[in-house]
């Protein structure tokens, strides 16, 4: 249950992000320019997305039933692992060896 929530709430940001380094793509940037632009352009909205979500995963551990305690600690894990270690190191270096191939889904179209 915890990883269903977690896919629902992380595939959002996640569409944001990837969608912003295709629009660079588009423009004809580099695909590791794009990467770095996508990333730094939705930076803050994803900083702010899983802040808001930690912060409300850790109010349900004021509840005194064991089962929202053990999901609330499961949710913040998971959104601080996906926030940091996802979206910091593994997001652009899969990005960027996915679109440096010719063809790949992240190479500007052709005209």
């Amino acid at each position: 249950m915890t990883f269903a929530i977690l896919v629902g709430l992380s595939t959002d940001y996640q569409i944001f992000v990837v969608y912003r380094i295709r629009e660079a793509v588009r423009r004809g940037v580099s695909t590791r320019q794009a990467v770095r632009e996508g990333i730094a352009s939705t930076a803050g909205v994803v900083t702010s997305a899983a802040a808001v979500m930690i912060s409300v995963f850790v109010s349900f551990l004021l509840i005194n039933r064991i089962e929202m305690k053990q999901v609330a600690v499961g949710l913040t894990a998971a959104v601080l692992f996906d926030a940091v270690v996802l979206r910091i190191p593994i997001l652009p270096a899969a990005m960027t060896i996915l679109g440096s191939g010719r063809g790949g889904p992240a190479t500007a179209p052709r005209s």
